[in-house]
């Protein structure tokens, strides 16, 4: 069955961002954990919960930016 565009979308950046947070941290599993914990930076709402917007998930991508440059852990 093929997706609708907005499911494919969603689907396309969240892979974009796990891409980029096994990366980051090096392991799926990290990686995993990571984008179920809730984070202060977001309001207390987990990475994978904030990046169903592309805005939303943009601000993932930039926390995954400051942790890879040692600005946020």
């Amino acid at each position: 069955k093929r997706l609708k565009i907005p499911e494919g979308e969603r689907a396309i950046r969240l892979m974009r961002l796990y891409d980029q947070a096994n990366q980051v941290f090096g392991s799926g599993e990290v990686t995993r954990e990571w984008f179920n914990a809730k984070l202060r930076a977001l309001g207390g709402r987990t990475p994978l919960e904030y990046a169903q917007t592309e805005p939303g998930a943009r601000e993932v991508e930039n926390i995954l930016g400051r942790i890879e440059h040692g600005v946020y852990s």
